[in-house]
């Protein structure tokens, strides 16, 4: 028999769609992440603002992705697609900026479409209670 092929138990198979969607779940957060530490970095290089609130934008995440050969338009077809990613996985998406950012106060905050037309700026919420009245998210990094 080949040496490229490995014996696979009955309990590895049934087991290993649940590890494959693990290990993407896990690169999709890692692709996050490094989209939003990049971004912070850029800022922090660029202006003299010691915070900012960075909206979790769809395409913009998409996009700086792509760049970087992450094909995440495949994963979220929709923006709803997206934000319940987010929803489902903002807790390690805020462990790994914690982990880039030991020292920073990182939060969560949301605002309705309403409030951003009205010009009010986005508020830290307890993102698993409000998730459905919201509709715009931002990651809030503060290094002042």
């Amino acid at each position: 028999m080949d040496k490229m092929y490995q014996p696979i138990t009955r309990k590895e198979l049934q087991e290993l769609k649940s590890k494959t969607d693990e290990i993407n779940r896990v690169n999709i957060i890692n692709s996050i992440v490094k989209c939003i530490y990049n971004i912070f970095i850029e800022i922090a290089k660029t202006q003299t603002l010691t915070s900012y609130n960075y909206r979790l934008d769809y395409m913009d995440i998409i996009v700086r992705n792509k760049i970087n050969k992450i094909n995440l338009i495949d994963l979220f077809y929709t923006y709803h697609d997206f934000i319940g990613f987010i929803y489902k996985n903002i807790d390690n998406i805020i462990i790994g900026l914690k982990l880039l950012f030991p020292d920073c106060a990182i939060k969560y905050k949301a605002s309705s479409l309403t409030d951003v037309a009205a010009g009010n700026g986005p508020q830290e919420v307890e993102y698993k209670k409000l998730y459905k009245k919201l509709d715009v998210m931002y990651i809030e990094i503060d290094w002042s």
